[in-house]
């Protein structure tokens, strides 16, 4: 968790606010999106850093998986959703 921690910490711009939400929850928040689809950019950008950290384990019973969602404050709407990595073999807690 240290180790994804630390991803996610070098994957956001700046500006964005990262937290730790639970033991295996992390939350990003963009702020002041500069155009439309930059939310969902940012996303799919997520979704993919993490697909290659997870695919980088040798040991792939310890590699973590990801499900990303996307949430316009303040309405709460969910507007995209993710998994990383992606296949027919992952399994979400």
């Amino acid at each position: 968790m240290q180790k994804m921690s630390e991803k996610m910490t070098f994957m956001r711009r700046q500006s964005d606010v990262i937290g730790r939400l639970s033991d295996s929850s992390f939350g990003i928040l963009l702020q002041r999106p500069q155009y439309e689809s930059e939310p969902m950019d940012a996303l799919n950008r997520f979704a993919e850093t993490l697909e290659k950290f997870s695919l980088g384990f040798e040991n792939k019973a310890h590699a973590p998986r990801a499900k990303l969602e996307l949430i316009e404050l303040p309405q709460g709407a969910l507007r995209g959703e993710r998994e990383a990595p992606l296949g027919d073999n992952i399994q979400l807690a």
